[in-house]
């Protein structure tokens, strides 16, 4: 909740802020607190959110392999080093770079899935839309 707000606060008081986007995990077992109120006033005041559930390493998975089954956020920590033989947070671009459209597509293969499910945040274990991040950044403008 406290980044929303933030967020929502920089790009009011500063007119040189094109866009301010939230990145944040759902987190499993345990969600954050408010994540569902915090979503809500992202929306209500265009702050776009990059949401990973459960962990961010979701997303970092997907560029490397397909994830269908749900999992916690530290079998997801512990299976991006698996893939990518890290020991740590730190990435190695030319590992994830070269396949971020197929992350994206995993991403939005899950995102499908999920919606036809009528499964939404929590309960959409493992997604990840960070691929529209990425798209903003990529393209130079707004999502």
């Amino acid at each position: 909740m406290s980044l929303v707000k933030r967020a929502i606060q920089i790009r009011d008081r500063d007119q040189s802020v094109d866009e301010a986007w939230c990145i944040f995990d759902v987190e499993w077992p345990k969600q954050h607190p408010n994540l569902i109120e915090a979503l809500s006033l992202a929306k209500a005041h265009n702050i776009p959110v990059a949401l990973s559930n459960p962990a961010f390493e979701v997303w970092l998975i997907l560029h490397l392999r397909q994830q269908n089954a749900h999992i916690n956020t530290d079998r997801a920590v512990s299976l991006r080093r698996e893939l990518d033989g890290s020991t740590d947070k730190h990435l190695d671009p030319s590992i994830y770079l070269p396949h971020r459209g197929l992350a994206a597509h995993r991403a939005n293969v899950l995102a499908q899935t999920h919606s036809r499910n009528k499964s939404a945040v929590p309960h959409n274990n493992p997604s990840s839309n960070a691929f529209e991040l990425m798209a903003a950044i990529e393209q130079g403008r707004p999502f």
